[in-house]
């Protein structure tokens, strides 16, 4: 194959403002990794001053002085016998030291963008040239592309110095805005501060039991334009019309089938509640069940995020086992862990975004018809639970669910108390969710044995809402 075009596609005097910001505000370049190379500048004076001031850094640790960079050229030029003479190599020192850094910051994304589309392109041709070969990849297709997206990333964060960044941080998470509120005040009391960014939160349910609904409930909440933000809603259950239909409706307080009669009235009411209780934006995209990764959601976030200037706050992905995970189709992974892969992968989407992300799922056959769920609950490993940072239980009896009734459990909580019940009611065909008390332990909820023993299987639903206090327990009417 031809080779791909190595050095910068920067003039020469851009490429000199590299060299001068690099010693200047090294740390708008060295947080970000080996972004810089030698071999990307186009003149062999420029390429020496990058070769000796990368290899200065690699055995001390630091960037050079101007005086002790011109005196390592000057000596790399005596050795190497090039064209360059010493004396030249000090005048280009004295040459891009007056060079002005006063747009470093944008110097430094320049550099980063060429990286990461080198590391893209170098991606693409090594794969090309394996199947020219006729040679398996040795791993999955999409890795190397995840990895050359990470250029200039992966070091981005230097960590926290306690003595240094102790009150900075500390402000920093006391912030209000710092994580993102549900909207649901008793949920909100448990979290004070919000879901923060890089939690994964996990609503866990029965197959057809609200958790698309408690999800759109959510979404609409936390778009609000108060201390919201936008919201991506990755459906890959339902298509994005239905989910924008469902989105409407809960917004509106009107059925679909309202909708399809008045549709005019439906749109104008569906205006007028946007303008009132929405202040940011949300983006429902579809993807076909099991035909998209977290890594295909990533580019997509990164898309819409750049296009439409978005401030995402939170990422739906609805729901976790419609998500192909990265080393599917490889069978050396096993299938559980396959699926506890997905959960890893979109824990770290949310940190890569800074927001948190929410991404409901099926819990195991055993806990359908159980009172409340359990670490055990997640459907297809075990390893599940200990990723999440907030695991909720969407939960019914059978009565309750006849009534539009809900309790959910707040089973796991890596950052507070867990084992809270909350009470709330939904009405189906306007996808509302209102969560507006505590709810009360049933008897025997909280012993696991209880749990574990056999549960009547549940009914069918029946067409009719029925009496909303027919067959509860006492202490529900």
């Amino acid at each position: 194959m031809n080779e791909l075009r190595e050095t910068y596609n920067f003039s020469p005097d851009f490429q000199d403002m590299i060299l001068a910001c690099f010693v200047r505000h090294p740390e708008k370049f060295a947080r970000y990794g080996p972004v810089l190379k030698a071999q990307y500048f186009g003149t062999e004076h420029s390429q020496m001053t990058a070769r000796t001031l990368l290899a200065h850094q690699g055995k001390y640790g630091n960037i050079p002085s101007w005086t002790a960079l011109a005196n390592g050229l000057v000596k790399a030029a005596e050795r190497v016998g090039s064209s360059v003479t010493p004396e030249e190599c000090a005048h280009y020192i004295e040459r891009i030291k007056d060079v002005s850094t006063k747009d470093a910051d944008f110097v430094a994304d320049m550099v980063i963008e060429f990286a990461k589309e080198r590391a893209i392109l170098n991606a693409a041709r090594d794969l090309i040239g394996m199947l020219q070969d006729n040679k398996a990849p040795t791993t999955s297709l999409i890795k190397p592309f995840e990895e050359a997206l990470k250029v200039g990333e992966n070091l981005a964060d230097l960590g926290v110095r306690l003595h240094h960044d102790y009150a900075e941080t500390i402000r920093e998470a006391c912030r209000q805005d710092f994580g993102l509120k549900t909207g649901y005040e008793l949920l909100d009391k448990i979290w004070p501060l919000g879901w923060a960014p890089g939690w994964l939160i996990v609503p866990l349910a029965p197959p057809k039991r609200f958790k698309t609904a408690f999800c759109l409930n959510l979404a609409k909440h936390m778009a609000n334009p108060y201390n919201g933000g936008d919201v991506l809603y990755y459906a890959c259950e339902i298509d994005e019309v239905l989910g924008t239909v469902r989105l409407c409706c809960s917004l509106t307080g009107q059925t679909q089938e309202e909708m399809i009669k008045h549709t005019e009235v439906f749109i104008g009411k569906t205006g007028d509640a946007l303008g009132a209780h929405l202040g940011h934006d949300i983006l429902v995209k579809h993807y076909p069940a099991g035909s998209a990764s977290i890594a295909d959601i990533r580019v997509h976030a990164r898309t819409v995020i750049k296009e439409f200037q978005l401030n995402v706050k939170a990422i739906f992905i609805d729901y976790a086992e419609t998500v192909r995970s990265s080393s599917h189709g490889d069978k050396n992974v096993p299938a559980h862990r396959q699926q506890s892969e997905v959960y890893t992968e979109a824990r770290a989407l949310g940190h890569e975004f800074k927001c948190c992300v929410i991404m409901p799922d099926r819990c195991n056959k055993e806990t359908v018809g159980r009172r409340k769920p359990s670490m055990k609950s997640f459907q297809g490993s075990f390893e599940k639970a200990g990723i999440v940072d907030v695991g909720i239980g969407i939960c019914a009896t059978e009565a309750e669910y006849e009534a539009n009734i809900l309790r959910f459990f707040v089973f796991i909580n890596r950052h507070g108390e867990a084992h809270q019940h909350l009470l709330g009611k939904i009405d189906p065909a306007c996808m509302q969710i209102v969560i507006d008390e505590y709810a009360p332990a049933v008897e025997g909820d909280d012993e696991e044995e209880d749990l574990d023993a056999p549960r009547p299987r549940p009914r069918r639903r029946q067409g009719r809402r029925p009496d909303p206090d027919a067959g509860l327990p006492a202490e529900l009417r």
